[in-house]
């Protein structure tokens, strides 16, 4: 049985078949994104997808037209909504690849090995499907990958040192937005018998790091006496908490066992090494350097957002319509393939 094209293709072909010259799938800032190249690697991307099988179908797919199919076509929604998905990524990169040239970025061995993760995404394949994909298609890919990578790496702030990030946690003391401290130790119990039993051991004599060893249900901390503070003397933070132990902490006296406190775990025997109080810089450096190297990121896609809405992007309309606000194809009302 001869297989059939996807409708969404076959009337583009026809389409194209119809003029002496081809008009492009796309036009980006000047650049033309060829039509029958772009059919192309749809029409490839499209027989890995609906297959859905192993590496050897996939390669027949490629290799035999004909081949019956496992799935069944697909329908002309879905298959013109996927040729659009795939224009849609082809235009961002472009936007990217041609940023990048202009700024004569030349892509390092390190952004290399990360445009191939890149190209995975952009086609939805693993690398088994991705290397049955025709070679031009694969170096296409991984070109405007390629670029992409590199253009965000020369956007990448400098590395945030410890001075910075002692920086970082000073301009966060002075606006009041540190977490808490919460320099503890607890007794956790099932019931609020057990934590007054607990509470009475101690007030007559035991200490409270025996009694925690002895009947906490808390096995980490019960093991160190209930403590909750590291041995680096870090104290957790009251983010790290459930809200009532950081209630009943806040009301707790430092060295004193507190009255039971209830939450989803239990009941907590709470006994404070310090107030509660702003975190200390080692409590929070971690969460410090996260942000700080989140935040390195920040320039790339606030500079793809404004490239994005600037761009001058026109699409052939069989795929959709450009919208610079969210930078992306809108498809047809329908989802079907505009006629000519």
């Amino acid at each position: 049985m001869k297989r059939r094209l996807p409708l969404a293709i076959a009337l583009l072909l026809g389409a194209a078949a119809c003029g002496t010259v081809d008009p492009p799938a796309a036009t980006v800032n000047g650049q033309e994104i060829n039509l029958r190249e772009f059919e192309a690697d749809f029409e490839a991307l499209f027989k890995l997808q609906e297959k859905g099988a192993d590496e050897a179908a996939k390669a027949a797919a490629l290799q035999d037209p004909t081949a019956p199919t496992t799935t069944g076509p697909k329908s002309a929604t879905a298959s013109s909504a996927a040729a659009g998905q795939l224009l849609n990524n082809y235009i961002l990169l472009s936007i990217m690849d041609i940023e990048a040239k202009a700024r004569k970025l030349t892509p390092t061995a390190n952004d290399e090995q990360s445009a191939a993760n890149v190209e995975l995404q952009v086609v939805g394949l693993d690398k088994a499907g991705y290397a049955l994909l025709p070679a031009r298609m694969r170096a296409r890919l991984h070109g405007m990958t390629s670029s992409y990578v590199a253009l965000n790496e020369s956007m990448k702030l400098p590395a945030v040192d410890d001075a910075g990030l002692e920086a970082l946690y000073t301009a966060q003391k002075a606006k009041g937005s540190l977490p808490e401290d919460v320099c503890a130790a607890h007794i956790l119990v099932p019931t609020e018998a057990e934590a007054n039993n607990a509470l009475a051991q101690i007030a007559a004599g035991k200490s409270f790091a025996d009694v925690a060893k002895a009947m906490s249900t808390d096995t980490g901390s019960g093991a160190q006496g209930g403590n909750l503070v590291g041995d680096d003397g870090v104290c957790p933070t009251a983010d790290q908490l459930v809200p009532e132990f950081v209630a009943g902490a806040r009301e707790a006296t430092v060295g004193r066992p507190s009255k039971p406190v209830q939450s989803e775990f239990g009941f907590h025997v709470i006994q404070l090494a310090k107030p509660v109080g702003p975190a200390s810089f080692e409590s929070i450096k971690p969460q410090l350097a996260e942000t700080a190297e989140r935040d390195r990121f920040a320039p790339f896609p606030e500079w793809l957002k404004q490239a994005t809405t600037s761009a001058k992007v026109t699409v052939d309309p069989r795929f959709g319509t450009w919208d610079p606000t969210k930078g992306q194809i809108t498809p047809n009302d329908t989802g079907e393939p505009a006629a000519p």
